[in-house]
């Protein structure tokens, strides 16, 4: 009992650590500078005024299609962005970002599905979608080992996956 309480926290905690440390510009998703789209949302896009979730951090909303501009770095999966839409900078979760262009690949050669992943480790805390063979995919950011940054057209969201099942 005591093993596998040890080994939740341990999980936990790691887990948690990927939200509370900064991930460095060298290997940010997507670079600073770097003009993307909302996308994904139901709703809204919170831009906030602190990386984390929060409801009283939120200082506008932003839309399915709005253009964003990358200006600082990577907090966990939010990212420092500019608005042209309401010309205010703030914090949005990187996971609803996109380009209009890039290389379109496909998910082949998984056994049961590809992972899409907040960071570019294996771990099942940081699985967020899954995706099968014949999935659509755009390459949209930075290679990080055997991760790379991509959107998914079936999940209309982006993260990690491992390059090794995209061609």
């Amino acid at each position: 009992m005591k093993k596998k309480l040890l080994s939740m926290v341990l999980t936990l905690a790691l887990a948690l650590s990927f939200f509370a440390l900064p991930v460095s510009a060298a290997k940010a998703p997507v670079s600073e500078g770097k003009k993307l789209y909302v996308t994904g949302t139901k709703n809204f896009l919170a831009l906030r005024s602190k990386p984390e979730y929060n409801d009283a951090n939120i200082k506008r909303k932003l839309y399915n299609g709005q253009k964003v501009k990358i200006t600082g770095g990577w907090k966990g999966k939010y990212v420092k962005v500019y608005s042209y839409k309401t010309k205010k900078s703030g914090y949005v979760d990187g996971t609803y970002l996109t380009m209009k262009k890039g290389k379109i690949k496909t998910v082949r050669n998984v056994k049961n599905f590809l992972a899409l992943r907040t960071s570019a480790k294996e771990s099942d805390a940081n699985i967020f979608g899954k995706m099968y063979n014949g999935d659509k995919v755009r390459v949209i950011g930075n290679t990080r080992g055997s991760y790379v940054w991509i959107y998914s057209f079936a999940l209309n969201r982006s993260g990690y996956v491992n390059k090794n099942y995209i061609k």
